[in-house]
C-alpha cells in the first residue's frame, strides 16, 4: 500500500509507478463517483479519452484500466485529488500554452496544508507534465513550506 512507502525528496517515481498508487488507494465510493461522472460526460459527448467508461464494470476494471500504460488513459483533476490525498502531498499546477501565449493557476480543488511537502507542476499545451524547480547543484523540485521558492509562494499567495 502506498501508506506504507517511504514518501520524500529521495524518492523516484515513474508513470507507472504513479498509476499503480492511485489504483490502489481509489475507494468504491470514489470509483462509484469517477464512473458515473465518465459516464455523464461520454452522454453528453463531451469524454474525450479513447476507451468506453461503460466498458468498465467493477472497481477492479477500472484499476486495469488506470494502470494501462500509453495515451489511452490520462489522469485528470479526479485522480489528481486521490493521488494528493495519499501521498499527502501538495500538488500546485500552473497551466502554460505557448500557442496563445496564456498562463494561469490550474485549482486542483485542494487547500494549501503548510504541514505537507509541496510540488509544483508546469502543465504545457494541454499535453504535457513538467516538474518545476531550481538547480543549485542538483535539481530542487521538491520542497517544504520553508524551501517554497518566494516567487511561487507570492504566486499562489501562500505567505
Amino acid at each position: 500500500s502506498l501508506n506504507e512507502r517511504n514518501i520524500g525528496s529521495d524518492s523516484y517515481y515513474n508513470s507507472n509507478d504513479i498509476r499503480d498508487m492511485i489504483s490502489d488507494n481509489i475507494s468504491e465510493e470514489q470509483y462509484d463517483m469517477i464512473i458515473s461522472y465518465y459516464r455523464i460526460m461520454k452522454d453528453a459527448d463531451d469524454f474525450d479519452e479513447d476507451w468506453d467508461p461503460y466498458s468498465i464494470e467493477s472497481i477492479d476494471d477500472f484499476k486495469a484500466k488506470i494502470k494501462t500504460t500509453g495515451h489511452e488513459y490520462w489522469g485528470d483533476y479526479l485522480l489528481l485529488q486521490i493521488l494528493i490525498k495519499s501521498l499527502k502531498l501538495n500538488i500546485f499546477v500552473l497551466n502554460s500554452d505557448s500557442y496563445s501565449n496564456d498562463y494561469s493557476i490550474y485549482n486542483t480543488l485542494n487547500d494549501y496544508n503548510s504541514q505537507n511537502d509541496s510540488i509544483f507542476l508546469l502543465y504545457e499545451n494541454n499535453c504535457h507534465f513538467r516538474l518545476i524547480g531550481y538547480f543549485n547543484n542538483k535539481m530542487i523540485s521538491y520542497f517544504t513550506n520553508d524551501t517554497i521558492p518566494i516567487e511561487l509562494k507570492k504566486l499562489y499567495n501562500l505567505d
